[in-house]
């Protein structure tokens, strides 16, 4: 009986390679893991798209993904979700990539050539055009090349002549090619949104966004199971602190602790908040917060009055600090903190890590859990 277990993995300008052996033949295989990934990738594109109808902003799809929907043991990076459409759908949003797609598709119904078309070569000729725009239509399912402008020349100038030549035929679109173009347009969005809607209740982690004035959106999140009664813990990131990609932080933060949390960058005016954490320079934000648990998580340096605001404060506080002491801020707080412990203040040191955190992120989860 043949026998294949996997040995090693072998990684390669962001590729993934799982190396099997079959034990009876002595044949080995790669299996690229980039194509499981890339699966992975599409399907929470749909999952995005519905838990943020608006669109994530131009540019921004990659590292949504990352920060909010990537399975936390997966590290690859991403800038988009490596298909244009679905890049598309994630950055701009349900309406203006479904008004996008009804404009593709009236364009190709009506173009389309009739069966009583006349003129030498004029069915081989638009026949070539369309095959022309569906190659480059083809392409964008499996890459972003629709974002880069000087590949559109060869598929924009096909569909230009196409739209020239069914006007110069006086081709009005009939009422059947509407139908097909709106029907099929439909099918197309309705397809998609079911799909996301799927993977989104079946995801164990529930994410809300709030569009904000500002250019940042708050996100909420809460496990779907095992869910505190508790007011929704704030939470102010610093990337120095918590890494780019704090997200996955977060994320496990929520699922480990039960703990419904709002992620923002600054204290919101509304809602208002009970219990927070602060992370390095978010400690600025201390005026702004009346509640009645607040944890710092590696907060930086900071003038003497703000901090001595921090030790004013009624509500129940945890101040969690670096084990290295790269900058001088576990010093200055431990100093701080000399005159000040009481049943309403616990300091502790994160052991065996710098400013940035995610090292000992176990540690920070089991801190915080029964807050």
């Amino acid at each position: 009986m043949s026998e294949c277990r996997r040995v090693g993995s072998e990684g390669q300008k962001g590729q993934t390679y799982n190396i099997h052996i079959d034990i009876s033949e002595g044949i080995c295989w790669s299996e690229d893991a980039s194509v499981g990934n890339r699966l992975v990738l599409w399907r929470s594109a749909l999952q995005m798209a519905v838990e943020n109808p608006r669109g994530f902003g131009g540019g921004n799809s990659g590292e949504a993904y990352m920060q909010w929907y990537q399975p936390l043991e997966m590290t690859a990076g991403y800038r988009t979700m490596v298909n244009s459409y679905l890049t598309f759908l994630v950055e701009q949003g349900w309406l203006v990539f479904s008004l996008a797609l009804l404009a593709f598709l009236f364009l190709w119904f009506w173009t389309a050539p009739r069966s009583d078309s006349s003129g030498l070569g004029y069915r081989e000729f638009s026949a070539g055009l369309r095959a022309a725009v569906l190659a480059f239509a083809v392409s964008g399912m499996f890459s972003t090349v629709m974002e880069e402008p000087v590949l559109w020349m060869i598929p924009g100038g096909c569909g230009i002549a196409l739209a020239f030549l069914a006007a110069r035929n006086s081709r009005a679109l009939s009422l059947p090619r509407i139908i097909w173009a709106a029907g099929s347009s439909a099918i197309v969005v309705a397809a998609l949104y079911g799909s996301g809607l799927v993977w989104s209740s079946q995801d164990p982690l529930h994410r809300k966004f709030r569009h904000t004035a500002s250019s940042e959106a708050m996100v909420e999140l809460a496990p779907r199971e095992n869910r505190s009664s508790a007011d929704p813990w704030l939470i102010i990131p610093d990337s120095a602190v918590m890494g780019k990609i704090h997200g996955k932080l977060i994320r496990r933060l929520s699922l480990e602790t039960g703990k419904a949390l709002l992620v923002s960058a600054t204290m919101p005016a509304y809602p208002k908040t009970t219990h927070a954490i602060l992370a390095g320079r978010a400690i600025e934000e201390i005026p702004n917060f009346e509640g009645s648990a607040l944890v710092l998580l590696n907060p930086a340096a900071t003038e003497s009055n703000l901090a001595g605001s921090v030790f004013s404060l009624k509500a129940q506080k945890l101040i969690l600090l670096p084990d290295l002491d790269e900058d001088g801020r576990t010093a200055f707080w431990e100093k701080l903190a000399e005159n000040a412990v009481g049943k309403d203040l616990r300091v502790a040191r994160i052991e065996g890590v710098g400013i940035q955190v995610d090292w000992g992120w176990d540690k920070v989860i089991e801190s915080i859990k029964d807050l």
